[in-house]
């Protein structure tokens, strides 16, 4: 099946459980109008080519998988874009939630959709025990060793220095990515201690290289010396630019260490090429500091 299939079957697939989820009415409309505003799906093509890269067909359980990444991470941006958090006005070209309804309407559709991912793991048909694992990486993911304990240190920890802005980056985006590399290890049934070790590292890495992506896209598209919470969070900020650039290049090194072409033939050409497109197209183009070219040259080694 192309990935393209995967992902049009996946959208299908989530529209057809919130027919059975929700009601018809206007607070259903506040959920949908975030939840099928989708992006590019970054997680779901993850979860699918590891999953070819490791043998696993494409089928109802990996739908289901899929649906729970991109439910998950909607409800995250919801929140996130709240006034109490990052004070975002636009999402994916449209008004934010609060912007188009209410904060309060905004804060339960998120919050509706937090418990709506979680139902989608409830239609697994594995045995039970690989249920149970993917289960517990889930919520060990999302909850407050995860996703919810990056939001409070990013929201509530002064950023004295660049590991606790890398610890943030690592709980907020990195668990969900993750994600993808634990599942199929455990739907193989190779989910010992070695092997989780080995998956947990991969997903960190990648989801620490692609909050850097997004680091440097924010330096793109707008000033954020006059945003106080980018100036805080961003790793490219002057404070810690040269400390960000020493650790690009180690970070790089360990993911071509860790995920290499040889064992992910699959999802390594996509990672690369994710890469490749946001230099070169979204962010190079746009950025001529030289703390960002050094960085826009280490990328490009990978």
């Amino acid at each position: 099946m192309p990935e393209s299939k995967f992902i049009d079957d996946l959208k299908l697939h989530i529209e057809q459980l919130t027919k059975k989820s929700f009601f018809k009415n206007n607070f259903s409309n506040a959920i949908f109008y975030s939840l099928f505003n989708y992006g590019k799906c970054f997680r779901s093509k993850l979860l699918f080519r590891v999953a070819r890269d490791r043998g696993i067909k494409p089928d109802q359980n990996l739908l289901n998988l899929a649906a729970f990444l991109e439910i998950h991470h909607c409800y995250t941006l919801i929140h996130d874009d709240l006034p109490c958090m990052d004070d975002d006005d636009i999402r994916r070209g449209k008004p934010t939630s609060h912007k188009k309804f209410n904060e309060s309407i905004a804060v339960l559709a998120g919050d509706s959709l937090m418990q709506f991912s979680y139902s989608t793991l409830s239609k697994l048909e594995f045995k039970r025990s690989i249920i149970t694992q993917i289960e517990q990486a889930a919520y060990w993911a999302t909850g407050a060793k995860g996703l919810l304990l990056g939001q409070y240190l990013d929201l509530n920890e002064k950023k004295l220095s660049i590991e606790q802005i890398w610890r943030i980056h690592e709980l907020k985006t990195a668990r969900l990515i993750q994600l993808p590399f634990i599942w199929t290890a455990a739907i193989n049934d190779e989910l010992n201690f070695k092997n989780l070790k080995i998956n947990l590292r991969i997903g960190s890495l990648l989801g620490i290289l692609f909050q850097i992506l997004d680091d440097l896209e924010e330096c793109s598209e707008k000033d954020i010396t006059s945003l106080k919470h980018e100036q805080e969070i961003n790793l490219f900020q002057q404070k810690f630019v040269k400390e960000t650039l020493n650790k690009l290049n180690q970070l790089i090194e360990r993911v071509k260490q860790n995920f290499s072409q040889e064992k992910f033939p699959i999802s390594y050409p996509m990672i690369e090429s994710y890469i490749s497109s946001k230099v070169n197209q979204r962010i190079e183009q746009k950025i001529k500091k030289e703390e960002i070219s050094e960085a826009l040259k280490l990328l490009k080694t990978f």
